[in-house]
């Protein structure tokens, strides 16, 4: 039961890394795309 307690830990943690992850990279990629907008608009 352990084990599996500990796997379960594990996968939850992964999941919420690639959450972060995700959302990092989102929120890089709107400012790239924002600053490029603003440029191309004024």
């Amino acid at each position: 039961m352990a084990c599996e307690e500990n796997v379960k830990q594990l996968l939850f943690l992964s999941v919420i890394n690639d959450v972060n992850s995700l959302v990092l990279i989102n929120f890089v990629l709107y400012q790239l795309i924002r600053d490029n907008w603003l440029m191309m608009v004024s």
